[in-house]
């Protein structure tokens, strides 16, 4: 068998396309996150910002109410956290000071508003671009030409708000009416970058991402990516590999019969009255070289699928046979084996049934073919069973109540053995419709003067329910489980 065809995928493009989607879609991601992130950061400096004017805007309010009394203003903001200075002017003269007290001096207000506005202005102390700070110019209601500067403390607005050294940002830059901080400054950036702006107040805010940061965020995602990518590859390689193997299987399993790759166990079938072994069951098993082993509710599903479960019948009576002739321990006993029903619509698998059936008996071993239910029992097959079981063939019913066997084939068929599937073994002691189910098919197999046998049997209370309604047979984990023909015992 050519193992490349399961263990290496021929789909090396799909899987080339799935890493660059998650590629694409990570870095995507990433991209997304890092401006999430400086949005978060953005409007959280603005916020900041928006917060140190509102208190200079509650301090300029305590100075408009003392406007003409200039020893309160200085008495009341001298020590202000969040003021420099708060300078009165008049008609553009500053008449007050909140550090200074009363002044005289020229002043020339560059930035002309609105009287009737707060506003914003970046300021430069002693006309030092590299003191720059902010201003809020706020309006004196009572008197027209009257303004109130209040100049934010630099160190607590710039060395507090503005440190960005700790930060994922390499660059923040603020705006207000087209002049910049830092000074000399271009408020723009061609990297990744958020501008955020406040509500209430006429400035914005700039945030660059740092590089390292974007890189960081970046080779995370594609590590993120690359666990996802090789998690999706691998699902995807299995569902492919199955959908394959379900194909090679069927190419292994007729090299499979070929190099005889099929074992048999037997479950021991007991006599209820004193539990002596009196029947096996032959079961196959597939040991497949390189998958190892393969449950029979996969290989025998696919056999019946491609038309292969007609050899494999024959294999197991071949295997059987060999198997109890050279052990030459085992005989007047019963050996159940599973018999589809298309085995019985070729003429040459009935000369082998035939043959089979002498030969078992030549070894004092009763040969019982067990009709499974997966497949409809048609009107031929009955009339070819009750020919076979005049030259000594018995017949058991396998898996009564879960397949395709109706009350008019049972009327048809002269059987020997109604089988009970497991899944009524498993009702005892528990009150399920099953359970009713049950005690309808031992009554029914009594009626019909069949001996009954009752599959998957695990407890001590399943026996003695069972024996104590007349069953006659039972097999199940209880007495043993499938086992090698040698480590059999019949006691």
């Amino acid at each position: 068998m050519n193992t490349d065809k399961i263990n290496k995928p021929k789909n090396s493009p799909l899987y080339l396309v799935c890493f660059l989607f998650f590629l694409i879609l990570s870095i995507t991601l990433s991209i997304s996150i890092i401006k999430t992130e400086l949005n978060y950061m953005g409007e959280l400096y603005v916020e900041k910002i928006d917060k140190v004017i509102r208190n200079v805007e509650k301090e300029t309010i305590l100075a408009i109410k003392n406007i003409d009394n200039c020893q309160v203003i200085e008495d009341k903001l001298l020590y202000s956290n969040d003021i420099r200075e708060l300078v009165v002017v008049d008609n553009n003269n500053a008449v007050c000071s909140s550090k200074r007290g009363e002044i005289k001096e020229q002043f020339n207000l560059e930035n002309d508003s609105d009287n009737l506005k707060y506003y914003l202005v970046f300021w430069d102390v002693e006309g030092k671009t590299s003191e720059r700070t902010m201003a809020l110019i706020s309006p004196a209601l009572n008197r027209e030409g009257r303004v109130i500067i209040s100049i934010i403390d630099r160190d607590y607005l710039i060395g507090g708000l503005f440190d960005i050294n700790e930060t994922n940002i390499s660059k923040m830059l603020v705006d207000i009416s087209g002049s910049s901080y830092p000074a000399e400054s271009e408020f723009s950036s061609d990297y990744i970058h958020k501008i955020s702006e406040s509500n209430k107040y006429n400035f914005r805010v700039l945030i660059e991402a740092k590089r390292s940061f974007i890189y960081t965020s970046i080779i995370y995602a594609i590590l993120i990516s690359a666990i996802i990518t090789i998690i999706t590859i691998l699902i995807l390689y299995i569902a492919l590999r199955k959908t394959k193997q379900r194909g090679n299987l069927f190419l292994d399993f007729q090299e499979g019969l070929r190099r005889t790759e099929f074992y048999l166990e037997y479950q021991p079938i007991v006599n209820a009255r004193n539990c002596k072994v009196k029947s096996l069951e032959a079961l196959v098993r597939w040991n497949h070289p390189t998958l190892g082993l393969i449950r029979p509710d996969t290989f025998i599903p696919l056999a019946e699928e491609k038309g292969l479960i007609n050899e494999l019948t024959d294999y197991i009576l071949k295997w059987a046979l060999k198997e109890l002739a050279l052990s030459k321990r085992f005989c007047n006993i019963s050996l159940s084996v599973n018999i589809p029903p298309t085995y019985l619509t070729c003429n040459k698998n009935l000369s082998k049934l035939s043959y089979y059936q002498k030969q078992f008996s030549k070894l004092n071993i009763e040969l019982v073919a067990e009709i499974t239910e997966r497949q409809l029992l048609e009107k031929s097959g009955i009339k070819t069973l009750n020919n076979l079981k005049k030259s000594g063939l018995r017949i058991a019913i396998d898996d009564f109540g879960t397949g395709h066997t109706s009350l008019s084939v049972i009327q048809e068929l002269n059987f020997d053995y109604l089988k009970i599937d497991k899944c009524f073994t498993d009702t005892i002691g528990i009150k399920t419709v099953n359970s009713t189910v049950l005690d309808t098919i031992i009554e029914l197999g009594r009626r019909l003067n069949v001996k009954i046998i009752a599959e998957g049997v695990e407890t001590k209370e399943q026996f003695d329910y069972l024996a104590s309604n007349g069953v006659q047979k039972m097999q199940g984990y209880y007495f043993s489980k499938p086992i090698p023909l040698t480590d059999v015992k019949l006691d």
